[in-house]
């Protein structure tokens, strides 16, 4: 008998069929019986199943266990990743011991679910919404310096209120999710990404309006740094959205939602004039550089070593080369604009905070001088 040949085996195959524009999954189970038949031919035929049914992943075992067997297995490593039987508890099949599975990212670009559209188009109607109608109708009922403002103006306070609102709502929920969704803890890279794909539709849709927004003004809104960093973002949270790929790490990047208000909360309170020297232009000069620092610059070593740790790993392969590059390209270019930012910001803060020194000595010399 040839050395590849399997005598009495019976190879039992469990495809997994993800439906187009579905959260659904089919299952379906096939046993091919390998009585004198080559591996060569048992893994034409394996092949041949999944390309056919345009499986996303299938699970097989092969009994009784022997060494030709697990050659066999071998032979699948150039086509397929294999996972160890102890792969993630959330599987859509049992994995038994003796059992391999594997699972495919699709090398293309994927549709987005009709549940995920309906959630990024709501997203992008309801910012809208607020932009046009919510946040004039608020800022003339409880801010009389709104009505003073030039419409060049008005325009940029309604687009930073629209940002605060969704850095509120996006931050908040994130940090809920980075808090208690396990499964994302468990499997950064393909754990269940429910939670964290709402969360990411509201912020795509929030981006689609703002680039909207920037086009259609961009004489008041217009800022070339904040529309590469939507297409960066943008480009990257597809592959979550399509896919439901990398679910931890992008709620991670989200995190960097909590320092948005208070920047906006300083461009606030220079249209109503307060001054830079102020009590509360102060405060929040100094929470809005904290803040940025430690959500967007402190993370960077430790975004960037998990990330580490998850390269050159099965679940690293397994994602789609398309899937590899958002993650690291928009990662990297996200983090080079916030460390320009973050520069920006120590050097604008030093400044304050000398000239509010520099104001408490002259006012304390004076006061010596008078009595």
């Amino acid at each position: 008998m040839h050395s590849n040949d399997i005598v009495g085996s019976c190879l039992a195959i469990t495809i997994v069929i993800k439906q187009r524009n579905c959260r659904k999954t089919r299952i379906q189970s096939y046993k091919i019986t390998l009585d004198n038949c080559t591996q060569e031919k048992a893994l034409t035929e394996l092949i041949w199943r999944v390309e056919r049914e345009k499986a996303v992943g299938f699970a097989f075992a092969i009994s009784p266990p022997s060494d030709e067997h697990l050659r066999f297995v071998d032979l699948l490593n150039p086509v397929f990743i294999l996972v160890s039987s102890c792969v993630h508890a959330h599987s859509p099949w049992p994995v038994q011991h003796g059992s391999y599975i594997a699972e495919r990212g699709s090398a293309g670009m994927e549709p987005l679910s009709l549940q995920v559209l309906v959630v990024v188009t709501g997203s992008f109607l309801g910012f809208q919404w607020l932009f046009h109608k919510g946040s004039p109708w608020v800022s003339e009922k409880l801010c009389k310096g709104f009505l003073r403002l030039s419409p060049t103006q008005r325009t940029e306070w309604n687009s930073r209120a629209v940002s605060t609102i969704h850095a509120l709502v996006v931050g908040l929920f994130c940090l809920y999710i980075y808090i208690f969704d396990e499964p994302i803890q468990k499997d950064p890279v393909w754990g269940d990404a429910t939670l964290v794909k709402l969360n990411v539709a509201i912020t795509s849709g929030y981006l689609i309006s703002d680039l909207l927004l920037m086009f259609t003004s961009w004489e008041s809104i217009g800022e070339k740094y904040f529309v590469i960093h939507h297409f960066a973002a943008l480009y990257a949270y597809y592959y979550v959205l399509s896919q439901g790929i990398l679910p931890y790490f992008a709620n991670f990047r989200l995190l960097s939602e909590f320092s948005t208000p208070f920047v906006n909360q300083r461009w606030f309170f220079h249209m109503l004039g307060y001054h830079k020297l102020s009590k509360p232009s102060l405060v929040n000069g100094v929470a809005m550089a904290f803040t940025f620092f430690l959500v967007r610059i402190a993370v960077i070593p430790g975004y960037y070593s998990h990330m580490y740790s998850v390269f050159g790993t099965d679940d690293f392969y397994r994602l789609p080369l398309g899937g590899r590059s958002a993650w690291v390209i928009s990662s990297v270019s996200l983090d080079v604009m916030n460390i320009m930012w973050m520069r920006r910001i120590i050097r604008g803060c030093l400044k304050v905070l000398c000239s509010a020194w520099s104001r408490k000595t002259g006012n304390e010399m004076e006061t010596k001088k008078t009595d």
